[in-house]
């Protein structure tokens, strides 16, 4: 009865982590989508920089090529003479809210991948655990139904099947047929030697 109810306690334990489970899967789910929904998010930023990037630099060729076409040597506002075009700094500068924010979706993507692999990992340990749990119980139910067909082969000579209840009070009352039974044959016999 004792190992019953340690059974028992096992299996609600057993049923609540797998609900847990249901509940993990779930919450997998949901952060498998926000991967994705952060990855999308940082290829179109992407995209959107390097646009960004290749105008600008085709359009610091242009004005190269248009410069050299036209030999302006020196600026057409300040007068000033012109060694290069744009500068890196320059560039940089103006793609820095671009860079920026791709750095940004590159930090969100990296997140939500770490929280997936976190909840993947987690989920991974409970689910082992539940099948363990399950080889466990599996293996002690076969044993306590081992121990009941022995006890019922062992106690079928007394007329107890073991599936009657409490098993002491059904032996204490056989153990008392028996005593009355006992108690009668010896008048019997008693009897039976006193007519001799």
């Amino acid at each position: 009865n004792a190992e019953k109810e340690r059974i028992g306690e096992e299996e609600k334990e057993q049923k609540k982590l797998q609900e847990e489970i249901i509940q993990d899967r779930k919450v997998l789910a949901l952060l498998t989508e926000k991967k994705m929904e952060a990855e999308n998010e940082y290829k179109e930023c992407e995209k959107v920089y390097e646009i960004h990037s290749r105008a600008i630099d085709q359009a610091a060729v242009s004005l190269r090529n248009w410069m050299r076409e036209h030999e302006v040597t020196e600026c057409p506002v300040c007068h000033s003479r012109l060694h290069s075009i744009m500068s890196e700094a320059d560039v940089n500068d103006i793609l820095k809210p671009y860079r920026q924010e791709l750095d940004e979706k590159e930090k969100r993507k990296q997140q939500a991948c770490n929280a997936l692999t976190a909840a993947a990992t987690a989920l991974g340990i409970k689910e082992n655990s539940w099948k363990k749990s399950e080889f466990r119980m599996a293996k002690e139910k076969s044993s306590i139904n081992k121990k009941i067909e022995d006890y019922a082969l062992k106690y079928s000579i007394l007329g107890v099947s073991g599936r009657e209840g409490n098993t002491v009070a059904i032996l204490q009352g056989k153990k008392s047929e028996l005593e009355t039974r006992k108690m009668k044959n010896d008048e019997l016999i008693g009897l039976i030697a006193e007519k001799q």
